[in-house]
């Protein structure tokens, strides 16, 4: 189902369900679909508002900007991250608002290919009802002129118009309403030579420092200093440091870092594992969701990935066991948290058992069919050490079960 609204496309799923949100300020019109109602007949006003749909009762506009100042940072807050970029184009004002949220991105990459370059934007947000269990995305922004190109890890492709836009506003625009000095990464791939300056005009900075570095001997430090540079390492180099050598590893390991949650993901014949840990950022209380990071690797490759591609170098004489084992003991964890397995080769099931013997909560999902699901629940369903979960392809649980400890 196709809409043509106040002048910009938006591309609706054809599958009915509950409900929709609707962005829209004076003729330009973004649309964010979680749902879409049989009918749809939004009625716009000349000012920026959020429309609630639901197929059952009378449609009621609500003009967002004037919610109470503890409503309107709630729904920034909830906002995915490419609705809040929609947001920052419609004004000045709703620019600020979005600065002033603060939200908490994991990078921002620019790729280069051909004369088109496309911006990646890293997010990790929170599944609800798991304040633990982490989604990661990237939302990724083709840019031109006076246009942007919406979309994110496969799903529905979106356009923003602003006429007054040149490419080289759209940069400026994503790193100052996400609090950025420059692009932490430039890659460059197919390129022709002429388009190199029409690059430096629009990227001119990104994370590279020409100053001369002093090295510093870390393992030389005072053992107070030595504390400090761990306690505030980003969990990523925490977790290479610890490889370099047994030393590195028993100081990792006395460290004593809290980590929220490590989980793997079992999907085909693959195991994934992400780590989710709390960190400290000047614009975030406490409370704030937005405090968590988390890195994640895949056990069976020689290199873990974290964040954006770069890279942690596994020890080679390191086998998959040895890996998990390995992160459990730098975090001081005696199992994996949760066990989730997705679409997974029953080939594959005997080597995941293998590899993790114990878990505290065993989640089988909908993703897998009812064959899997059967024999992974009679596989691996002991070693669950308290919860049972299982899904059933609709989505709804079949069990959810906390085990006597």
């Amino acid at each position: 189902m196709t809409n043509s609204l106040g002048g910009a496309v938006c591309h609706l799923p054809s599958s009915p369900t509950n409900f929709v949100l609707v962005f829209g300020h004076l003729m330009d019109v973004y649309l964010s679909v979680t749902a879409n109602p049989p009918s749809l007949r939004p009625s716009f006003h000349p000012s920026f508002c959020i429309l609630v749909y639901h197929s059952a009762v009378q449609l009621m506009p609500i003009r967002i900007l004037s919610l109470p100042a503890a409503d309107l940072q709630y729904a920034l807050s909830s906002m995915n991250t490419k609705d809040l970029i929609a947001l920052s184009l419609c004004s000045k004002r709703t620019k600020s608002l979005v600065k002033a949220s603060n939200r908490e991105i994991e990078g921002i990459v620019a790729d280069v290919h051909k004369n088109r370059i496309r911006v990646r934007i890293g997010t990790s947000r929170l599944e609800e009802n798991d304040q633990h269990q982490f989604e990661y995305g990237i939302e990724f922004l083709n840019i031109s002129d006076s246009q942007i190109e919406l979309g994110g890890n496969g799903k529905e492709v979106k356009f923003w118009r602003k006429q007054e836009f040149t490419r080289s506003d759209w940069i400026p625009h994503f790193l100052s309403i996400f609090h950025e000095s420059m692009i932490h990464q430039l890659d460059i791939k197919n390129v022709s030579l002429s388009y190199l300056d029409t690059i430096k005009q629009i990227i001119p900075k990104f994370c590279h420092s020409s100053a001369k570095l002093m090295t510093i001997r870390i393992l030389s430090l005072p053992v107070t200093d030595l504390l400090y540079a761990l306690k505030y390492m980003d969990l990523g180099d925490l977790i290479a440091f610890s490889l370099c050598s047994k030393q590195t590893k028993n100081l990792v390991k006395s460290s004593n870092r809290k980590i929220e949650s490590i989980n793997a993901k079992v999907d085909e014949n693959r195991i994934r594992v992400r780590i989710v840990t709390k960190r400290y950022h000047k614009h975030h209380t406490d409370s704030d969701h937005q405090n968590y990071g988390f890195v994640s690797f895949d056990v069976f490759d020689s290199d873990s990935g974290n964040r954006f591609e770069s890279k942690v170098r596994w020890k080679q004489e390191l086998t998959q066991s040895d890996r998990i084992a390995h992160f459990l003991s730098i975090f001081n964890e005696s199992v994996i948290h949760k066990l989730i397995i997705e679409n997974v080769n029953l080939s594959y099931l005997d080597t995941v058992k293998q590899l993790i013997p114990k878990c505290q909560t065993l989640k089988i999902t909908g993703l897998c069919s009812d064959d899997v699901a059967r024999i992974a629940f009679s596989k691996l369903s002991h070693i669950a050490a308290e919860e049972l979960e299982i899904y059933k392809n609709t989505g709804g649980p079949i069990l959810i079960e906390r085990l006597q400890k």
